[in-house]
C-alpha cells in the first residue's frame, strides 16, 4: 500500500472527536534546514526546486575604508558555500553589492553591481566553480573618478540558463550619462547586439530588468527617465516602449505579459504593445513579483511601514485574491512560479508564507538587520531570506501533509494514527537525511 493510501486511511479512522495533534499547523514554524552567517546581503535567488542558491553580499570595513563585494553558491544540502567569487574591491560596495540572477536549473549565474573598480566586471559563472565562463566590463571614461563616473550594471539571465542581458549605465566626467542595454549569449561575451538610450545625468540605482523563458522577450527600464523598453532577442530594435515613471519590471516565463509599477501604480502590458491589460491603482502601492506562468501580481502597500499590507491579485480577471498585514514593515516578498505559494518577509527578519487563498502556511523570525530579502523556490518548497543571515527553510505545505490528526484515546484510530506518526516520522527523516542545520561560514 502506498504511504497516500495510509494516510486517507488513518485520517477517515482519526476524523473524530477528541484530543488534535498538529502535525504542520499554519502558524507552525516553517522548519529550518541550514542558516549560515553570510551578512550584508544585497541580491538572493533561488533555482525553481529548490536545491541551489545564490546570494550577492559585501563585507564593508566603515565610510573611509573600501569594501569586498562578492558572490557565492550553496546547495540545499549544506550551509557552506559550493564556492564564492570577488567580483572585486568596490569604496561604495555598502551601497551596491553584487547583484545576481540565476538560470531555474540553478547551472548558470549572471552577476552586476556598481563596477567602479578594476578588476571588477560583469561575470557570468557556472554552477561548478567560481571561475567566469567569461566577464564584461562596458567602456566607460576612465577619467571618470567619482561614484557617478563608475558604471552600473544589472544583468539578468533566461530561465534555460541560454541568454543574458544587462542593462549599463555609464558616466563621464562631465556628469553625462549613456544608458546600454545589451544581449548576449551565454557561452559567449561577444554582445549580439547594444541598444544605446538618450544621454542624461547621474545614474542613482541598477536599472530592473528581466528576461523570459528562453531569452526570447527582454523588458527592462532605464532608471533615468523611467521609461519602459521591450525587445525581442533578435535585435536591438524596440518592440514598444511606454512612459510611466516607473521603477521596477517583470516579466513572465513566455514573454506573453509584462508586469511593471511605479509608487501608485502597477500595470500588466501584453508582448505586442504597449496597450494595458491591467492597472492596479492605490496610494503607495509596489509591484512585489510577478509569477513566471503570468498569473499572480504581488504588490505592498506602504512597504516600511506600521500599516504595511501584502496584496495578491489574479492577472487575468483583476480580482484581488486576498490581503494580509501579518506584521509592521513588510518590505517584499516572492511568489512560486504558479502562484501556489508567497513568502512575505518583514524588514526586521520576519518570514510568513501563504498559499494563493490567503491561508498561512508557516511563520519564522529568522536575523535581523536594516533589511531582509527574501526567495521561495519556483515550485514553492523551500524559501530562503537574508539579511544579518542566511536563512534556508521548508515549506511546509498545506497542500502536501495534513495540518491536524484526531486522536481519540482508547480507540481503534489511536492506534492507526500513532503507526501514522510513526510512517511520517520515517518519511521526514528519509527525506532530509544527509540535510544539516548548522551554521557555516565562508
Amino acid at each position: 500500500m502506498t504511504f497516500k493510501g495510509l494516510l486517507v486511511i488513518f485520517l477517515s479512522l482519526g476524523l473524530t472527536s477528541g484530543t488534535y495533534i498538529d502535525l504542520f499547523a499554519p502558524n507552525n514554524s516553517c522548519p529550518v534546514i541550514w542558516t549560515s552567517n553570510i551578512s550584508g546581503v544585497g541580491s538572493l535567488r533561488i533555482s525553481a526546486d529548490g536545491n541551489y542558491i545564490v546570494v550577492g553580499y559585501s563585507s564593508y570595513g566603515g565610510p573611509s575604508t573600501n569594501g569586498n563585494s562578492s558572490v557565492a553558491m550553496f546547495s540545499g544540502n549544506s550551509s557552506r558555500p559550493l564556492w564564492a567569487y570577488s567580483t572585486g574591491i568596490n569604496e561604495f560596495v555598502d551601497q551596491s553589492p553584487s547583484a545576481v540572477s540565476l538560470s531555474d536549473d540553478g547551472a548558470y549565474i549572471s552577476t552586476g553591481g556598481n563596477i567602479g573598480q578594476y578588476p571588477a566586471s560583469m561575470a557570468v559563472l557556472g554552477r561548478s566553480g567560481s571561475v567566469p565562463l567569461w566577464t564584461f566590463r562596458p567602456a566607460f571614461d576612465p577619467a571618470a573618478t567619482t561614484r557617478f563616473g563608475q558604471p552600473y550594471v544589472a544583468s539578468a539571465i533566461s530561465g534555460n540558463g541560454e541568454y543574458v542581458a544587462a542593462h549599463a549605465m555609464l558616466a563621464g566626467t562631465t556628469g553625462s550619462v549613456s544608458s546600454i542595454i545589451i544581449m548576449f549569449r551565454r557561452s559567449s561575451g561577444t554582445p549580439l547586439w547594444f541598444h544605446n538610450t538618450t544621454d542624461y545625468t547621474h545614474p542613482t540605482d541598477l536599472a530592473p530588468i528581466s528576461l523570459s523563458y528562453e531569452g526570447a522577450y527582454l523588458a527592462t527600464i532605464d532608471p533615468l527617465t523611467h521609461t519602459l523598453y521591450m525587445f525581442s532577442q533578435h535585435d536591438n530594435q524596440t518592440l514598444w516602449t511606454g512612459k510611466g515613471s516607473w521603477n521596477t519590471v517583470m516579466i513572465s516565463g513566455t514573454g506573453d505579459f509584462v508586469a511593471t509599477g511605479n509608487n501608485t501604480t502597477v500595470k500588466i502590458f501584453g508582448k505586442d504593445s504597449n496597450t494595458t491589460l491591467l492597472s492596479i491603482t492605490a496610494s503607495s502601492i509596489y509591484l512585489s513579483d510577478f509569477s513566471r506562468d503570468g498569473s499572480t501580481v504581488v504588490a505592498i502597500t506602504d512597504p516600511n511601514d506600521s500599516n504595511s499590507t501584502l496584496h495578491l491579485y489574479d492577472r487575468f480577471t483583476g480580482k484581488e485574491l486576498f490581503n494580509a498585514s501579518p506584521a509592521p514593515d513588510v518590505d517584499m516578498a516572492s511568489v512560486s512560479s504558479d502562484g501556489s505559494e508567497t513568502a512575505a518577509v518583514t524588514e526586521p527578519g520576519g518570514l510568513f508564507v501563504y498559499t494563493r487563498s490567503g491561508s498561512l502556511i508557516c511563520r519564522t523570525k529568522q536575523g535581523s538587520g536594516n533589511r531582509t530579502l527574501v526567495a521561495i523556490s519556483g515550485d514553492g518548497r523551500f524559501v530562503v531570506t537574508g539579511n544579518s543571515q542566511l536563512t534556508y527553510m521548508e515549506v511546509a505545505s498545506p497542500n502536501q501533509t495534513p495540518y491536524i490528526l484526531a486522536i481519540v484515546a482508547g480507540t481503534a484510530s489511536a492506534a492507526a494514527a500513532a503507526v501514522f506518526l510513526t510512517l511520517l516520522t520515517i518519511r521526514v527523516k528519509r527525506r532530509h537525511r544527509g540535510v544539516s542545520a548548522s551554521s557555516g561560514t565562508i
